[in-house]
């Protein structure tokens, strides 16, 4: 049995932002003039049998990231990236992969998915599970809005054979109406599939706190299971 683990850490916390600098620019994308997930990094560390932390790696302008082991004995790490100079690719959702438990990474390459449902915005918060045939699951939350107040936001689900490119499975993995439900965690255990989702209050509650300085809300979320049938 691999006693190797790999812990991403991304740094939550910023400065709140400005009240005259809002959220998204007119077109709808992230404004860059306010401090935000653009200005951390995913450090990477493998923590020993002992549990002592060694950091392999660091990921650059990122945020929210996930790891899975493939089939194939790789790790494939996915995560909201920032780069610089990148519009095209500013604030999607990239991956990487490594073939020697972490130590070293492949370049950042954005994920495509076919099939999206019309009107959804691009994935956001992904997380990885990978799938006993090979295959590999994403859930990612996404809307139809950057105003959560027009367009309450729900997680989805695609898959992947090679982590890269993934095809959109039709409906909603899951929803609470009028709940902000962002930044999922999902695991596959004994057949059963697990899904975490923090509680993040009603969208002007949302909307409004960075505005008013106050962090988000913590301490109560949601559990669902599905089977793998």
């Amino acid at each position: 049995m691999k006693t190797l683990h790999l812990l991403a850490l991304a740094a939550l916390a910023f400065p709140a932002a400005a009240p005259e600098a809002p959220p998204f620019n007119p077109q709808g994308r992230p404004n860059r003039n306010r401090p935000g997930p653009w200005d951390n990094d995913v450090l990477v560390y493998r923590l020993a049998a002992d549990g002592g932390p060694e950091k392999l790696a660091t990921f650059e302008r990122a945020g929210v990231p996930t790891v899975a082991r493939l089939k194939d004995g790789r790790f494939i790490a996915a995560f909201q990236h920032f780069p610089a100079g990148d519009d095209r690719n500013f604030d999607r959702v990239a991956v990487r992969f490594s073939e020697d438990e972490g130590r070293t990474w492949s370049k950042p390459e954005p994920i495509a998915v076919e099939g999206l449902e019309s009107g959804l915005a691009r994935p956001f918060d992904p997380t990885l599970v990978p799938l006993p045939d090979g295959r590999i699951r994403l859930y990612f939350t996404s809307n139809r809005s950057p105003d959560f107040r027009r367009s309450t936001p729900a997680i989805y689900s695609a898959i992947s054979s090679n982590g890269i490119s993934y095809v959109f499975e039709p409906g909603v993995r899951f929803a609470v109406e009028g709940r902000i439900v962002i930044d999922c965690a999902a695991a596959l255990h004994n057949g059963v599939f697990h899904l975490i989702v923090p509680e993040n209050g009603g969208a002007e509650d949302f909307m409004t706190r960075p505005q008013r300085g106050q962090p988000p809300r913590s301490g109560t979320g949601y559990h669902a299971s599905a089977g793998t049938a």
